[in-house]
């Protein structure tokens, strides 16, 4: 099956280290007044085995899960799709920078959640901001995906079809659940530190990160809410007692794999919505932290921070963070970054780390769209989950 062209009807692709799925066209969208909350699972496996009985061939659904879980999703049956192993992705280095305006009202807002943090509040909540960035001419879609993947061939490329809104491209280094069988992983990110500039700059920068007891507490936090949220959904799961370290093109995270047994009839979007949103993209106690990142970000997430991924009829799939990624919308483009916030934080040190983030997908922008203009997000661009 031939690459979809990202900017057309249903075009679909996630490329990660195990798999590769692409889909083209809409056979069905999941009807938006069923598209929320837990319950989408649910319809969106009806849906898929009513399609499957009516065409007599095996499909999947595809799409996107936005930020808050219980607005519409964006999910839907593709016309034709490919199920490969993936292809070796020749790596593309990258040269420079690009342009991240400095946002004064970011810093702002992690020392507001400072104070609430320091409060009693909250232990943690993740606070993003936005870049809105407009280029000469329509930004290829399709070469800008291909550079994405080339330029972060350890990451999950992904493009998705959002219709109306646009489309979504980024590269995630973050896996939420992966179901093959019974068999199910979870590997959450949180806690980085920015590579080096040389190789011994880079491993003093690993090594500093795998000390830092304030990375430690904000990773150990995600971890713990992943092992609730799984749990109950499992007959037996592993949690490493400490995690490892994993490299993107610009950050050392860390990183936990645990892994485990669903039981039977749980499937990989039941997964996904028992964990979304994990305290990686929103904070704890989630309620407090969803409240406060409502009240102190200046635009509306929408599908950033939320899920992007694929599930069959008997309940496989796999979902990854939306993440290192940007909504395309002919010459616009609005680009997301997040960091968490706890009490260690600072606000100049926050936003160091989502310049670094947004490094991610504005240089692969610039490689394909060259020069481009960057300013702190406005609210025109905004795109809500419905």
């Amino acid at each position: 099956m031939t690459a979809p062209a990202f900017g057309s009807a249903g075009a679909f692709r996630l490329a990660g280290p195990d798999c590769t799925v692409t889909g083209t066209g809409v056979r069905e969208h999941l009807d938006p007044g069923l598209a929320h909350g837990p319950g989408a699972a649910g319809a969106a496996l009806a849906m898929l085995r009513r399609v499957e009985a009516e065409t007599g061939r095996r499909s999947i659904v595809v799409g996107a899960i936005g930020f808050d879980p219980y607005r519409p999703a964006r999910l839907w049956i593709p016309e034709e799709f490919a199920h490969d192993t993936p292809a070796r992705r020749p790596r593309r280095a990258l040269s420079g920078a690009a342009e991240v305006p400095d946002d004064p009202r970011y810093r702002d807002a992690v020392g507001a959640a400072l104070e609430r943090i320091e409060a009693g509040e909250l232990s943690k909540v993740v606070l993003a901001r936005a870049v809105d960035v407009r280029t000469r001419t329509a930004v290829d879609q399709t070469a800008l995906y291909e550079v994405l993947a080339a330029a972060n061939p350890a990451a999950y490329a992904f493009g998705v079809d959002l219709g109306e809104h646009g489309t979504m491209l980024g590269a995630s280094p973050e896996l939420l659940v992966r179901v093959d069988g019974r068999s199910v992983v979870s590997t959450p990110l949180a806690g980085s530190a920015p590579r080096g500039m040389d190789r011994d700059d880079d491993l003093r920068a690993r090594d500093g990160l795998a000390r830092s007891a304030k990375d430690l507490h904000e990773h150990g936090i995600v971890v713990e809410r992943v092992d609730a949220a799984l749990g109950p959904l499992t007959s037996a799961l592993e949690v490493p007692a400490r995690p490892s370290l994993s490299a993107t093109e610009q950050l050392w995270h860390l990183s936990t794999t645990l892994s485990g047994r669903l039981r039977p009839g749980v499937t990989a979007l039941d997964a996904a919505y028992a964990l979304h949103p994990t305290p990686a993209v929103c904070g704890f106690p989630g309620i407090a932290a969803s409240r406060l990142i409502r009240e102190l970000e200046a635009t509306d997430r929408g599908f950033f921070a939320g899920l992007v991924g694929w599930m069959d009829a008997e309940g496989n799939g796999e979902w990854v963070l939306s993440l290192r990624c940007g909504l395309v919308r002919d010459d616009e483009v609005r680009v997301h970054a997040g960091a968490g916030v706890v009490a260690d934080s600072t606000a100049a040190g926050e936003h160091a780390e989502t310049a670094t983030k947004l490094q991610t997908f504005l240089r692969s922008l610039r490689a394909v769209s060259g020069d481009v203009e960057t300013v702190p997000a406005a609210d025109t661009l905004a795109v809500s989950g419905a």
